[in-house]
């Protein structure tokens, strides 16, 4: 999407207030008219930790040179967030809602929680509520849209939610070799206005960390799916028909030590996936050339097995980096990726010029191509200089 330019401002006004306000405009092209967007933010600080934000966000079509009436997209959200002296203990009260053409009545959002923190024991409880018309342009809710394989079409459902973990961490100071043990519980549910159960996931995990800084991690998971409408996860086989799935996945991990110029990451996942069943691996390695260049490589590869009437499908990505420090002001860095689940082989290459403190020149250029049949897809280079007025 070209842009054409934009303006941003942030800032304290005295102690206790802090405002940040954006606007941003971009150029039409033959498949959407053109965009401006905007957000404006508040906070107010109140007692020691605490505070209270206000956000508004508008996204407006172009009409021409002027705003479209009808084409738009709007949020308000207010939050109110406590937190002890200590930090210990933290709660917060969120409210949003959205405005936009055609989609009204339960068009809002509400999110609640609570979170304990001490030096062994943690323990969060997150409950959020969306409504089915709640919209956000100028983001993204996970989860409202639900895909029908089989109409080839999208529907939207509200859900309740709600997220629970307990974390306990026993520190062994005097082991030769072992740093930290660590326990954790998660119960991540999401339920339709109906309450039915739409998903339910509960994860049981260890980690251990060694003196070296390197960490073994290994996961239980049982999953409970209610698929509302089919879905396919291979590209001939017939798409799963709706109805309740439960699996479980054994998962392991262990990261080297990332104090050392040379490190590696390897991790498995194995187990059912929905009527079938899911193996993967990824690993990836790393090196530091001090101080001028990091270098990584990261590959995965899945396997999904279901009955013969729903396909196979193997997916493999290969995610090479390549960050080039010419000095403390100039850098280069490329990312590259071939994913054979999108058809895909991307380039994105970045140059940065930090010609005065917060403040940058970046050169992006970007290359996509069609693996299958080895042609381009997109090609971009885009130019964005930051400029740090500090008033």
């Amino acid at each position: 999407v070209p842009i054409l330019g934009g303006v941003r401002l942030t800032g304290n006004m005295g102690d206790s207030w802090r405002i940040g306000a954006l606007n941003m405009q971009t150029k039409k092209t033959k498949e959407q008219p053109g965009q401006n967007y905007s957000a404006v933010t508040l906070h107010k600080k109140l007692l020691k930790r605490s505070l209270i934000k206000g956000l508004f966000t508008n996204r407006q079509a172009m009409d021409g040179s002027k705003f479209s009436e009808n084409d738009y997209g709007r949020n308000a959200s207010v939050e109110m967030i406590y937190q002890t002296e200590e930090g210990s203990f933290l709660s917060w009260l969120g409210m949003h809602k959205s405005y936009k053409q055609n989609y009204n009545g339960d068009d809002h959002m509400l999110s609640t929680g609570i979170w304990y923190n001490k030096t062994n024991f943690s323990s969060l409880l997150s409950v959020s509520t969306v409504g089915t018309n709640y919209t956000a342009d100028m983001g993204f809710v996970n989860l409202l849209d639900q895909y029908d394989a089989q109409r080839d079409t999208t529907i939207r459902h509200g859900f309740h939610s709600v997220f629970h973990n307990m974390q306990y961490s026993h520190r062994t100071p005097n082991h030769k070799t072992i740093n930290n043990h660590s326990f954790s519980v998660f119960n991540d549910l999401r339920i339709n206005p109906g309450i039915d159960l739409l998903d339910w996931n509960i994860r049981l995990n260890y980690s251990m960390e060694f003196k070296s800084s390197s960490e073994l991690e290994i996961t239980l998971l049982h999953n409970t799916v209610n698929l509302l409408y089919p879905f396919s996860f291979t590209e001939d086989g017939t798409p799963l028909p709706k109805g309740q799935y439960r699996y479980n996945n054994f998962n392991i991990e262990f990261q080297s030590d990332v104090r050392k110029r040379l490190g590696f990451q390897v991790e498995s996942n194995l187990g059912g996936f929905y009527n079938g069943n899911l193996r993967s691996i990824a690993a990836g390695v790393s090196y530091r050339a001090q101080p001028w260049g990091n270098f990584e490589f990261n590959i995965e590869y899945n396997d999904l097995d279901f009955p013969d009437a729903y396909g196979r499908e193997k997916l493999l990505l290969i995610n090479p980096r390549i960050e080039f420090n010419f000095s403390k002001n100039l850098f280069w860095t490329t990312f590259l990726q071939y994913n054979t689940q999108g058809d895909n082989f991307n380039i994105n290459s970045r140059f940065q010029w930090r010609y005065k403190p917060m403040s940058d020149l970046y050169i992006v250029y970007t290359d996509n191509y069609a693996v299958k049949f080895w042609g381009p897809k997109n090609r971009t280079l885009v130019v964005k200089m930051n400029y740090w007025l500090n008033l």
